[in-house]
C-alpha cells in the first residue's frame, strides 16, 4: 500500500468521533461480565440489590481511570465526575437490565450494537460493493446519428 494513502487514511480515521460508539460497547461488555460473574444466582440478586448491582457495573466501567488516579495521587472519584459517561452508562445498564428482566437473550443487544454502531452495511451490502469493484466498467455510449 502507499504510503501516503496509508497515512491520509489514519488521518481520517483520527478525525472520527468515537464517544458513544466505543463507550456503549465498553459498558455493555462491562455489564454482562458483572452479570456473568454473579453466576446463577445473579438475577434474583439484581433484582432484589438493584443498588448493588449498578455501583459493581460502574466501578467495572470506570475501573482504569478509578486505579489510574488513584495511582497518581488524584481524588479517586475524579474519573466519574463527566456527568455525560455516567449518564451513558447508567443508559446502557438499565437497558441490558431490562432486557435480562423481561428473559431477552443479551445477544440480541451486542447484535444490535454491533449492526447499528459497528457495522452500519449489512452483509448483502458488503458482498455488493466487493463484487461491484470486480466487474469490468460499461462500455461507453455510442453516439446516435
Amino acid at each position: 500500500m502507499d504510503p501516503e494513502a496509508f497515512l491520509e487514511m489514519a488521518n481520517q480515521v483520527t478525525k472520527l468521533k468515537m464517544f458513544p460508539y466505543f463507550d456503549v460497547a465498553h459498558c455493555a461488555l462491562c455489564c454482562l461480565y458483572v452479570r456473568e460473574d454473579l453466576g446463577t444466582g445473579g438475577l434474583p440478586f439484581s433484582r432484589k440489590h438493584p443498588l448493588a448491582n449498578w455501583l459493581s457495573s460502574m466501578i467495572t466501567i470506570f475501573a482504569g481511570g478509578l486505579i489510574t488516579n488513584f495511582l497518581l495521587g488524584e481524588p479517586i472519584l475524579g474519573a466519574i465526575k463527566n456527568n455525560q459517561q455516567l449518564l451513558l452508562a447508567t443508559a446502557v445498564w438499565r437497558d441490558l437490565a431490562a432486557r435480562i428482566h423481561r428473559g431477552d437473550d443479551q445477544r440480541g443487544f451486542l447484535a444490535a450494537i454491533n449492526n447499528r454502531l459497528i457495522d452500519p452495511l449489512p452483509n448483502s451490502a458488503l458482498i455488493e460493493i466487493s463484487t461491484r469493484a470486480y466487474e469490468p466498467p460499461p462500455p461507453p455510449p455510442t453516439a446516435r446519428p
